[in-house]
């Protein structure tokens, strides 16, 4: 059984195994090391976590992609243990660059 042969079927742990789009860009997003400077300030990776995706979102919109896939960054070896949180997105401001993060599709 495959995702093309019964949409909305996959179980968790399996693989989407139908035919694969054509990408137009790859970017790499290398999280920082929790460390040094950092570990002693966290607020700081979180700066640095934030301006990593930011950077990647001003990037697509400059291609005008309409769509992105990013993955988690600095998780696993690369985090800090806590839970950094970033603000929510001010829906009422649709003209922050915030907002276009998460409305990306033109």
């Amino acid at each position: 059984m495959n995702a093309a042969q019964h949409p909305g079927s996959i179980e968790t742990g399996r693989i989407n195994d139908t035919n694969p789009g054509e990408a137009h860009f790859l970017a790499q997003l290398l999280g920082p090391k929790y460390e040094g400077e950092l570990k002693a300030h966290p607020e700081k990776l979180s700066n640095v976590i934030k301006k990593a995706y930011l950077n990647c979102f001003d990037e697509a919109l400059n291609n005008q992609a309409t769509v992105v896939q990013v993955p988690l960054i600095s998780s696993s070896i690369y985090s800090p243990g806590g839970k950094l949180e970033l603000e929510p997105v001010n829906q009422t401001k649709p003209n922050s660059s915030a907002y276009k993060l998460y409305h990306i599709r033109t």
